[in-house]
């Protein structure tokens, strides 16, 4: 897979995937609003799957194209503060409520 990406990058040059993936991004909020009326379609939830697809490709991309330790970096803190906000694995061994 990797070397799919890599390939897309040097063909279609980082500019045009940094859009390519602004678009898919786009494209997947638009598909999971119309996925979340309770009377929403089946179509609507396959237009869903259809487009994390999509914007998994462009992130793998992404990754190539960014720092990938850094993006590790911030992935660890950010399922750290999850952790805390719903109470698991906090590093005081106090649960907190989360707040949304």
């Amino acid at each position: 897979m990797t070397e799919i990406c890599r390939a897309a990058i040097t063909r279609f040059g980082r500019l045009a995937q940094v859009t390519k993936a602004i678009e898919e991004l786009a494209e997947l909020q638009r598909a999971l609003a119309r996925d979340i009326p309770p009377d929403a379609p089946e179509a609507a939830a396959v237009n869903v799957h259809e487009e994390i697809a999509d914007v998994e490709i462009m992130l793998m991309q992404l990754r190539l194209l960014y720092d990938l330790l850094e993006i590790n970096e911030w992935k660890e803190r950010k399922l750290e503060r999850l952790a805390r906000m719903v109470g698991i694995d906090d590093p005081e061994g106090e649960v907190r409520e989360w707040r949304g």
